[in-house]
């Protein structure tokens, strides 16, 4: 776990180093005004009561001026924040955009790799930086916990022990929980999906004829509301079982509390603490509880952000893979002999075998026609030719970089008609005079004289 860790705060130091720096320094300083508050607080309220005037406003000017620094410093995370996301999100996009243009085009449907990539996109959106600021924040977090500690004790090491015993339970508590949220985000991840799935149908325009046809539309309803009921009884049965839970878990802790301020209660009339203590002890109550809770809290956090990147890491493994597979398998030779050359070309899809031991050679020039029934393997040897796909046992060689085929299904992007027309050839995307040859060749320079090049197509 460890290098892990240490794998993604090097892709976020490496995203944006000079906020990252930055950004320690002053979350550092953020924690180091807690303790130092604590104390300005117990000595005012021994000021007033031993009657100091100076001392008193003294302090209460250092602790307006501690609360309002906090603010200054609060702020100036939060943009830091932000700023420390753009960078993640700038750096990190590239390596999902590599992957998805080079993956093997049949693996774009499988359901896993969607679920995947959704979660590798969530890790650069999110997680990546959640990680970072997560462990950055321990040491200011350690720091200010250890200053609060010592002070504790030095007032009372009764009162350290209750705190302590108080914190360690709520944070067995809550990392439970965090246990059960994360097994109920897997349980119902691949269900969402399949919503997200019903729901784009019913208007996809590809799909509407053959649902209108056989009057699909309830019938997908169905399965949808069946899915929608699923994901509905998993968040029923976690919130009714974390409901009772819940319940028995405060009136716990409100006994504890009732506990705690008897003995402060006894205390101050056993003359054992001074009203300046009582105060102390009450504020470092709540200070010490959350900054265990967040100390212990971290671990659980980052698990759950981990989640997300391994899918990133995974992602980037496997893009290195299709890197290597694609230089392996598919060569570009300019001294080559043939245009296109396949060697004992062997392709599946997972376990159906489409072509087996094809050798095969075209020259520059030369017109193929390649004839066959359905499903005999005619386009996966078009997509092996462009590299959509590759080949599982032997070798594929092209004389250029430069190759394109024009298949029966065509995209429309919704960008400009220039940025559309454009894309087969990006070195003469601004050349006017291209743009429109090119669209007399397919009779659509009627689009250009009505609408002019940079009309948004949706």
């Amino acid at each position: 776990m460890i290098k892990d860790y240490i794998y993604a705060l090097k892709k976020v130091y490496k995203a944006g180093r000079g906020q990252c720096i930055k950004f320690c320094v002053i979350n550092l300083l953020l924690y180091v005004i807690q303790p130092f508050n604590l104390i300005c607080y117990k000595k005012l309220v021994e000021s007033i009561g031993g009657g100091g005037g100076c001392s008193s406003v003294f302090m209460l000017g250092l602790i307006v001026g501690n609360g309002v620094l906090s603010v200054i410093i609060s702020n100036a995370i939060q943009m830091l924040k932000k700023r420390i996301q753009n960078e993640i999100s700038l750096a990190l996009y590239s390596t999902l955009f590599d992957y998805v243009s080079k993956v093997e085009i049949n693996y774009l449907d499988n359901e896993q790799l969607y679920i995947k990539l959704k979660r590798a996109q969530e890790a650069v959106k999110n997680s990546f930086s959640a990680v970072f600021f997560s462990i950055s924040e321990v040491l200011g977090r350690t720091i200010a916990f250890i200053l609060i500690v010592k002070m504790i004790i030095n007032e009372s090491i009764v009162f350290f022990f209750i705190f302590l015993l108080m914190g360690i339970l709520q944070n067995v508590f809550i990392n439970s929980s965090m246990q059960d949220t994360i097994k109920v985000m897997k349980e119902t991840e691949a269900r969402k999906r399949n919503i997200e799935y019903y729901n784009e149908i019913l208007w996809k325009k590809e799909c509407v004829k053959e649902i209108r046809f056989f009057n699909l539309a309830e019938w997908i309803e169905n399965k949808r509301r069946k899915v929608f009921r699923e994901i509905e009884n998993i968040n029923k049965k976690f919130s009714a079982k974390w409901t009772k839970i819940n319940i028995g878990w405060s009136l716990f802790m409100y006994i504890l509390e009732g506990i705690f301020y008897g003995l402060l209660v006894g205390a101050l009339i056993a003359n054992r603490i001074e009203i300046g203590g009582v105060v102390f002890l009450i504020q470092c109550h709540g200070t010490f509880i959350s900054s265990l809770g967040s100390l212990l809290n971290i671990y659980p956090e980052i698990k759950k952000n981990f989640y997300y990147i391994d899918a990133f890491i995974s992602i980037e493994k496997d893009s290195a893979i299709i890197n290597c597979n694609a230089r392996t398998q598919i060569s570009n030779l300019g001294d080559l002999k043939y245009e296109i050359e396949f060697v004992n070309v062997k392709f599946a899809y997972k376990e159906r075998e489409v072509l087996k031991g094809i050798n095969l050679k075209i020259s520059k020039g030369e017109k193929v026609a390649i004839v066959g029934e359905n499903g005999s393997g005619k386009s996966t040897l078009i997509k092996l030719m462009m590299g959509l796909v590759y080949p599982k046992e032997g070798k594929i060689y092209r004389r250029t970089k430069k190759y394109s085929a024009v298949f029966q299904d065509h995209a429309k992007f919704y960008t400009s008609i220039r940025e559309n027309v454009g894309f087969g050839n990006l070195k003469k995307l601004y050349e006017d005079n291209f743009i429109l040859y090119t669209l007399e060749k397919g009779a659509g320079d009627n689009f250009i004289k009505r609408y002019g090049y940079d009309l948004e197509l949706k």
